[in-house]
């Protein structure tokens, strides 16, 4: 943050509510370097407007402004925002993201991160506390060979009949054709990628195209496309799709009776067997979904389709918000609590009894690189809603 007077607009307007997500992200990543040592949190309850309040004075006190001089937040209307030295998206970074939100009924407020010993208190008071997942997943070969990926060393496996396979420094597991005669897929070659509870991974298929898997999901496809037809690939729980263009052999993903059509394009499909529909969502490009032997509909970017007691709903949606799991966050949309508490199930393992999940709902945005007694907080600061931890399972109450 280059000058006092934009930070107090920030601040201001953050304190009002009226900050933009843009200028969140400028707030937040400022307030990384923040030493807010002084904002102890004591576990007792507070209004959201004397939280703020309290952030909001550190903040003055820190950076030597004169909190009586109302004219540096006055004139936030008439000085243009500052520029970034990149795009700047929605997303927050990981540290930034991990922000504490508090409610006023359903909506939840984003705030910056209290960066002190209360997560240690907090979790001391649930019991043992619950770390977030990563990267992890399991490959299985067309011998029926298992090879854990979060076990072994970047480099390259085992050659699969003209197919090179590599574990990048990243974590990223690339197919590359070597062979392409010797590459050409029969029945039994075709290889499966699975994450746990708690587990995503990022595949790179043997045409180029990326994928992301969430976590508790599955895909399988061909250890090579050489020879066939079509690219088909069958898909589990949620996975993220980046697909490499080929105008004479179509992209298909198929899943719990629905089927994907693309050329290239980026998209998003939702297909968890214990949620009540699968939801396909498209970044760019154009994809032709098909539900059984149901009619075929059309998406567009930003567009999200559903398929509903024999009928497409499509609808226009912030396709970037969907894929917030992708980049490493939870963003939650006047999203149910028992929805919110599946994807938690998801991804640190617990268990939840929804026969005492009230109806409510919510939305934030909090990194998933933290531990759950962080995010349980979060949801319990509304005031009316207690969810604490108890062994492995999350206990709620009113």
């Amino acid at each position: 943050m280059e000058n006092k007077e934009y930070l107090q607009q920030l601040a201001e307007k953050w304190k009002q509510g009226t900050i933009s997500p843009e200028e969140q992200i400028e707030f937040n990543q400022w307030y990384d370097s923040f030493d807010d040592s002084m904002l102890e949190d004591t576990g007792a309850r507070e209004s959201v407007t004397a939280l703020k309040e309290r952030i909001y004075t550190r903040i003055l006190e820190t950076e030597n402004i004169d909190p009586q001089d109302t004219s540096l937040a006055q004139e936030h209307q008439t000085i243009p925002l500052k520029p970034s030295a990149k795009p700047v998206s929605f997303w927050i970074s990981v540290a930034a993201a991990a922000a504490i939100f508090v409610a006023i009924g359903t909506a939840l407020i984003f705030a910056p991160p209290l960066k002190n010993k209360s997560n240690a208190t907090f979790t001391k008071n649930i019991g043992k506390d619950l770390k977030p997942g990563g990267l992890k997943a399991t490959l299985t070969l067309a011998d029926g060979r298992t090879v854990s990926l979060d076990e072994i060393k970047a480099g390259t496996l085992p050659e699969q009949s003209g197919i090179s396979i590599k574990k990048s420094k990243e974590g990223v597991l690339v197919y590359q054709v070597q062979d392409r005669k010797q590459s050409t897929v029969h029945p039994s070659g075709f290889h499966t990628v699975s994450t746990p509870i708690g587990g995503t991974y990022q595949i790179e298929l043997p045409d180029g195209t990326k994928v992301w898997l969430n976590a508790a999901s599955s895909i399988r496809f061909p250890a090579s496309f050489e020879g066939l037809k079509e690219r088909k690939v069958d898909l589990n729980g949620e996975a993220y799709f980046e697909v490499a263009k080929n105008k004479d052999k179509p992209f298909r993903v198929a899943g719990q009776q629905q089927e994907i059509e693309v050329l290239g394009t980026h998209f998003n499909i939702n297909a968890y067997p214990n949620e009540q529909i699968i939801k396909t969502t498209l970044l760019e490009g154009s994809v032709l979904m098909r539900y059984g032997k149901g009619p075929a509909a059309k998406l567009k970017p930003g567009q999200q389709g559903t398929f509903n007691q024999g009928k497409w709903d499509i609808k226009a949606v912030n396709a970037e918000e969907v894929i917030a799991w992708q980049k490493g966050n939870f963003v939650f949309n006047e999203q149910s609590l028992s929805s919110i508490l599946r994807e938690l199930e998801r991804w640190y393992g617990v268990k939840v009894d929804y026969s005492q999940v009230p109806d409510r709902n919510f939305s934030g945005v909090i990194s998933k690189d933290v531990y759950l007694s962080k995010v349980l907080k979060m949801l319990s600061l509304t005031g009316n809603i207690q969810l604490s931890l108890e062994g492995s399972s999350i206990k709620i109450s009113k």
